[in-house]
């Protein structure tokens, strides 16, 4: 039995992914369903050790912070879709809206600090550049979270989705193009 690997940059297959998402959209070929709301990554020292150096605070109780393991767009993230052709997760908006802070995830209520402190949030801060070109990488996703647009009814619905290793062993991964300021979710499969 093969081990689930994170996807690496020497393999071609996540460009090619990429361009053919470009493509899909370009050309309209996707079904929108929603609004991505956050994706959370999971910090190992193999995905991305300037994570962990984020990762390396405490909370004043003590407890470990992890404020880079998240990316929340607070309810009003980009249109997320399925390519018509690959069934691939798309993300077609442009640009790729990102809140400039967020509420801190490991902050705990009291009557001293009732409101969460917020943390930066930019994608550029939690991501590792891919030698040689205009991609930035987060990796690995570990879970989804998006809004179901509900049309009929006016409302939306959350849902949280796990991600694991798809049938290749490959643990999704959020791929930013710094110049076409667009995301993109390659490999992985949604449970």
């Amino acid at each position: 039995m093969s081990t689930p690997s994170i996807l690496t940059v020497k393999e071609n297959d996540w460009l090619t992914r990429v361009r053919a998402q470009q493509d899909a959209m370009t050309l309209g070929e996707y079904q929108r369903f929603g609004r991505l709301d956050a994706l959370c990554f999971e910090i190992t020292r193999l995905s991305n050790p300037k994570m962990l150096i984020l990762g390396q605070q405490r909370t004043p109780d003590g407890r470990m912070a992890w404020p880079g393991k998240n990316l929340d767009w607070l309810n009003h993230g980009p249109v997320i879709a399925f390519s018509k052709v690959s069934g691939e997760l798309l993300l077609p908006s442009r640009p790729f809206p990102l809140p400039p802070d967020a509420p801190d995830p490991a902050w705990v209520y009291s009557e001293a600090t009732p409101e969460p402190a917020r943390i930066p949030q930019r994608i550029e801060d939690r991501a590792m550049r891919i030698k040689g070109t205009a991609f930035i990488c987060i990796q690995p996703v570990s879970q989804i979270n998006w809004m179901l647009d509900l049309a009929a009814s006016g409302r939306a619905r959350r849902e949280v989705h796990k991600v694991i290793a798809d049938g290749a062993g490959i643990h999704m991964a959020f791929i930013y193009d710094t110049q076409a300021h667009t995301g993109h979710l390659v490999g992985g499969q949604v449970i």
